[in-house]
């Protein structure tokens, strides 16, 4: 065979195996830039830009190399698991679940998932038992959500649990949290270092409801909406569980069990169109403001339950010029309170054997204070004149 014909062969399979660098290009583009959805687990990398329907930014393996797709869909897992944590929402995308991923990627990782066009991220992962919608599994992972959220499983529990510690979830203002008819929305941790922020809209049914289980810290921000939420808050059989309101909370129940609080912030509001319930040592904490300023408020326009209740009234010893005694006119808004739970917080002046609290005589129009010491139980709902011993003081008023 000539030699010649040899090289017209070699020249041939060469072309026939290594195709043209333009088709080389032309594939890599396809796979890194095209949008085909799968219906399975995928880790996020973030190696081209940060929308998520950019299949190069997603692999099969943590940390591994494009797989050509992205993950939507009712079997669909996205995984974050890398230091590119920023990542736009471009489409509606559906998953069973999103979650941080158990490796040193996530760790000490804050993601933010943002909206583009208005787009929708919808949990549903079908009929599956206990579904864990989201999931932080590593230390100090964190997802904020600055997209419209729709919890839509069929099953009638969604779980949002925190596995490891100093971790938090934030659905952002300016978004909503949907969460579908009959469905309960579980708050779990096994840390209580674990935060959960709702600071955006909630919408749901009367027959849904959001609930604390152990060791969960949960926020009620200023700009929390809950004018379409129609169900119920619980704090349900759990232990270390704290909720600090900042916001108007709207249900048609509330209820708190066991030793957890519900602290309802100067301006924050709870608001029940039905009962409220507190069990155990479970209570309720509304925090005034100093003078006229904005105070936290508990109402429940039905409600026919006995509940616990601290109110702290926040009050100043002098006026404004640091010179003359500041006097407050306040109410006591439980029942229950005597003077010796007043007297043991040491908060009050004291002079002549008498303690700088007292009520309006109306027959010699007076104030009678009453003398250290004296048994005395206050009305609820009457108003007395206190006086505190130092600037800044708080005065707490216990009872049902």
């Amino acid at each position: 065979m000539c030699p010649r014909f040899l090289q017209t062969c070699r020249f041939r399979s060469r072309n026939v195996l290594r195709p043209p660098l333009e088709w080389q290009w032309r594939r890599r583009i396809k796979q890194e830039f095209s949008q085909t959805p799968v219906n399975a687990a995928r880790y996020w990398i973030g190696a081209v830009d940060t929308n998520w329907t950019t299949a190069g930014n997603w692999s099969e393996t943590s940390g591994g190399a494009s797989s050509g797709d992205y993950p939507s869909g009712s079997a669909a897992i996205a995984k974050l698991s890398t230091a590119n944590n920023a990542i736009t929402l471009n489409a509606n995308i559906t998953l069973k679940r999103l979650q941080t991923n158990d490796d040193s990627s996530a760790q000490s990782k804050l993601y933010t998932i943002t909206s583009s066009g208005g787009s929708t991220l919808t949990l549903d992962s079908g009929a599956s038992n206990n579904y864990q919608a989201i999931q932080l599994n590593r230390y100090e992972s964190k997802i904020k959500f600055a997209c419209n959220v729709s919890l839509a499983t069929t099953d009638d529990q969604i779980i949002i649990r925190a596995a490891k510690g100093n971790g938090f979830v934030s659905f952002m203002d300016g978004y909503t949290l949907t969460i579908g008819n009959g469905r309960k929305l579980i708050l779990s941790s096994n840390n209580v270092n674990n935060n959960f922020y709702f600071k955006g809209a909630i919408v749901g049914d009367a027959s849904t409801s959001i609930t604390h289980y152990t060791k969960v810290n949960t926020t009620w921000a200023a700009t929390l909406d809950m004018s379409n939420y129609l169900g119920k808050v619980i704090v349900n059989d759990a232990a270390d569980v704290t909720l600090s309101v900042n916001g108007p909370i709207k249900a048609n129940q509330v209820q708190l069990h066991n030793n957890s609080t519900c602290t309802i912030n100067a301006g924050g509001s709870v608001t029940s169109t039905g009962n409220l319930n507190t069990n155990g040592t479970s209570k309720f904490i509304v925090n005034s403001g100093v003078g006229t300023g904005s105070s936290g408020s508990l109402i429940a326009t039905e409600n026919v339950n006995t509940i616990n209740v601290d109110f702290i009234n926040s009050i100043d010893d002098l006026q404004a010029d640091n010179l003359t005694r500041e006097w407050t006119l306040i109410g006591v808004p439980v029942d229950g309170q005597t003077l010796a739970g007043i007297e043991s917080q040491n908060k009050l002046s004291t002079k002549s054997g008498k303690v700088s609290i007292g009520d309006f005589n109306n027959t010699t129009g007076n104030f009678n204070y009453y003398a250290t010491g004296a048994t005395e139980t206050f009305a609820p709902g009457k108003g007395y004149l206190v006086s505190a011993e130092s600037d800044a003081s708080t005065i707490t008023f216990t009872g049902t």
